[in-house]
C-alpha cells in the first residue's frame, strides 16, 4: 500500500496529466468528462493533503491557527469579558504558572481577549453578536 505522501504525489501528477491532456476546448460536452475526472481527483488531493497535514500538526498548533482564524474572521473583535474569562482560567487544573493552558497551549492572557475564542473544554465560549 501507498504510503500517504506518496498518494499524494500520485494523485498531484494524475491532475497534472488531465489538465494537459484535457484543456477543454469549445464543447462543453466534449470536457464535461475530463472535468468531472478532474475535479474528482482535485477533491481526492484535498482530502490526502487534509490527511497529510492533520498527522503533521499537533493538536496544540492546530488549536492556535483555529483561534486565530475565528479571530481573523470577527474582524479581530475583543471580548468584553476579558476578566471573568481569565478568572474562570486561573481556577482551571490545566491552567499553567498564571498564563499558559496545557489543553491548548495558548497563553490565556492574549486569548481571553478574542470574542471568538473558546475554552477547549467548553467552561467558557466564543461570544455571539446579538441584534439590538
Amino acid at each position: 500500500m501507498d504510503s500517504l505522501e506518496e498518494k499524494y504525489l500520485k494523485l498531484l501528477a494524475d491532475y497534472e496529466k488531465l489538465e494537459e491532456e484535457h484543456p477543454c476546448i469549445d464543447s462543453l460536452k466534449q470536457c464535461s468528462s475530463a472535468y468531472y475526472r478532474l475535479n474528482d481527483v482535485r477533491k481526492e488531493l484535498i482530502k490526502s493533503i487534509e490527511s497529510l497535514y492533520s498527522s503533521w500538526i499537533p493538536p496544540k498548533i492546530h488549536s492556535f491557527f483555529s483561534t486565530i482564524k475565528a479571530w481573523c474572521i470577527t474582524g479581530f473583535k475583543k471580548s468584553k469579558f476579558v476578566d471573568r474569562r481569565l478568572e474562570i482560567c486561573s481556577s482551571c487544573e490545566y491552567y499553567k504558572d498564571n498564563k499558559l493552558c496545557q489543553l491548548c497551549g495558548c497563553y490565556m492572557k492574549y486569548k481571553a481577549q478574542m470574542a471568538a475564542a473558546s475554552c477547549p473544554i467548553s467552561k467558557w465560549k466564543p461570544e455571539e453578536d446579538k441584534p439590538t
